[in-house]
């Protein structure tokens, strides 16, 4: 993950952050009674009302939709294919870009490997920005 990546994460952990620790005091004060699923999966705990760590954000941006919705954090990994990482070398040493790569067959992955040719996507979209990375 590059550090644009990282600036956009960081933000938008540290907005629900600020609305867990909101509606926790909430609860704590006696605001807020009775049990509420959504706002349940705000914390890794909601019987002690922890709050979910960036970590445990990040992976449920990656794989509850509905939570990643709520937040307006979308961050997809796509496992690379053998012909997307090739392409991706010729960007790494242009003055290959010569060679007929695509009458060839296709290296394996492990050839792609000694080249350090990334293995995956990673996109993230944080209030309608796109940040694309590769690693």
């Amino acid at each position: 993950m590059n550090k644009e990546q990282q600036q956009i994460i960081d933000e938008a952990y540290k907005v629900f952050y600020e609305n867990a620790l909101s509606i926790k005091k909430g609860y704590e004060d006696g605001d807020m009674l009775g049990s509420q699923p959504h706002i349940d999966e705000m914390f890794s705990n909601p019987d002690e009302l922890i709050i979910l760590t960036k970590e445990e954000f990040i992976n449920k941006c990656k794989t509850d939709v509905s939570f990643s919705v709520e937040w307006g954090l979308k961050i997809e990994e796509k496992e690379l294919s053998t012909e997307e990482r090739w392409r991706i070398r010729f960007d790494y040493y242009p003055k290959d870009k010569q060679f007929p790569w695509d009458r060839m067959a296709l290296p394996s992955h492990s050839f792609l490997d000694n080249f350090n040719i990334p293995t995956k996507l990673i996109t993230i979209t944080y209030k309608d920005k796109t940040i694309e990375s590769y690693e």
